[in-house]
């Protein structure tokens, strides 16, 4: 259990930097390209990445060239670290997206002020930056460990069964009572200034390292690693693709028949038509019903929020495999309860029958993106300024044209983290 907060906390310490550079010192003609590089590792499975880091870990792999240079006997699948790595790796960009929004939105003015006051970099960094970007920053670290407590797939293939977290524990419990049901047809911080000396010590130092080291050099370097850590598996998988035999662990050849094959087997051209059809359709389901929870969760007190953070955060928590069959039990005995009762009041002797099909899916996705979508888009409304909308409403402005030109274009502005929450759940 604890490799969660631990995997959290090294996702944060990544992908801080990385959502800086991408937000504050990249080009702003190359931004959104360089933003979108974070996001379409999400446009592959997550189970095949996985695969392709069980290759790379494995004996052929990391492993194998270790050997060729005379350090033998190295495993590194099916250990802790190794889990570790798939958690960074499957996670790190949902880290990444909070925390650029948050900092994208950064006024650059109150930078340029500190600029001209004579603060340091890290000065204006620690007192102006990274307080503005702790509602991004909470934000990521809450919904990565939220997510990591019911991580299945991860632990289980990097791990080999090794490694639990509450997310196996909970699909090993489901899947047996599910079984049954199926067969039945049931279902502190404290101030001083001692401590505030030291920080400032810190600060000098960490100055004097930044430059000697050419931090923006520095920076660059880590966000080009960081790209190459999460586009490794996928070029591996591009690889193999192109492999003339059947294995998945050794290249015998270059050949393109597989993709002949693929683009001529109709199964698989149906199933990429339904993949597509309803991650979209979940996705903007998803977007407008989350969005809509987020804006009245505001409305709410505290202790109303409290508890519909708490009921959010254990959807999230529960595997997607146990909220499938959930989903699946409960469709089937509705749907047990309303075909009678149609059959009963229907004018005809042949009454329409509900069953299962693209609806059931699409509820089931939804219902989990929904949590996701629900979450960041509260964190970004928290963060807008309430006296921009009081000073709409003292302009005589409605409620519509309020959210419409105020609100509704910060809830868009985190499109693009909505988007990666979305296709977390439909490509796993």
């Amino acid at each position: 259990m604890m490799i969660a907060p631990v995997g959290a906390f090294l996702c944060l310490i990544v992908a801080y930097p990385v959502a800086y550079y991408l937000a504050i010192k990249s080009n702003p003609k190359y931004r959104l390209v360089l933003v979108s590089l974070v996001v379409v590792p999400f446009w592959t499975s997550l189970l095949v990445r996985t695969y392709a880091w069980m290759y790379i870990l494995g004996s052929r792999g990391i492993p194998n060239l270790l050997g060729m240079i005379g350090i033998e006997d190295v495993r590194l699948l099916n250990t802790p670290g190794a889990v570790l790595l798939g958690i960074v790796y499957g996670y790190l960009p949902l880290m990444i997206m909070p925390i650029y929004v948050s900092l994208e939105k950064l006024d650059r003015r109150l930078l340029e002020a500190s600029a001209d006051l004579g603060a340091k970099p890290v000065s204006t960094f620690f007192g102006i930056t990274l307080p503005l970007s702790l509602p991004g920053v909470m934000t990521g670290v809450a919904l990565v460990t939220i997510l990591l407590l019911g991580e299945y797939l991860i632990p289980q293939l990097l791990g080999g069964g090794k490694v639990f977290f509450i997310g196996n524990a909970l699909v090993d419990l489901f899947l047996q009572s599910a079984q049954l049901a199926l067969r039945l047809g049931h279902r502190g911080d404290a101030r001083g200034g001692r401590r505030h000396r030291a920080q400032r010590r810190h600060a000098d130092r960490l100055e004097s390292l930044w430059l000697k080291t050419g931090g923006s050099r520095l920076m660059r370097a880590l966000v080009t690693l960081v790209y190459l850590f999460l586009y490794a598996p996928i070029a591996l998988v591009v690889l193999f693709s192109f492999n003339a035999g059947r294995s998945a662990s050794e290249f015998t050849g270059f050949s393109t028949m597989w993709y002949g094959k693929a683009l001529g087997n109709t199964f698989l051209i149906t199933a990429l038509q339904n993949s597509l059809m309803i991650a979209f359709t979940s996705a903007v389901l998803a977007a407008i019903f989350g969005t809509m929870a987020a804006l009245g969760m505001q409305r709410l007190s505290s202790r109303g929020r409290a508890i519909f953070d708490g009921l959010f955060a254990a959807a999230i928590v529960v595997p997607g495999v146990v909220i499938g069959i959930a989903t699946l039990v409960a469709l089937v005995e509705v749907f047990s309860f309303l075909n009678p009762a149609l059959a009963s009041i229907w004018p005809s002797d042949k009454p329409p029958q509900l069953g299962l099909g693209y609806g059931s899916i699409i509820a089931a996705h939804g219902l989990f993106s929904l949590a996701l979508v629900t979450m960041i888009v509260k964190a970004r409304i928290a963060s807008l300024g309430r006296d921009i909308v009081e000073a709409s409403s003292d302009l005589y402005a409605t409620p519509f044209t309020t959210f419409r030109q105020i609100v509704l274009p910060q809830i868009l502005a985190i499109g693009s983290c909505r988007l990666p929450a979305c296709l977390h759940v439909f490509l796993r």
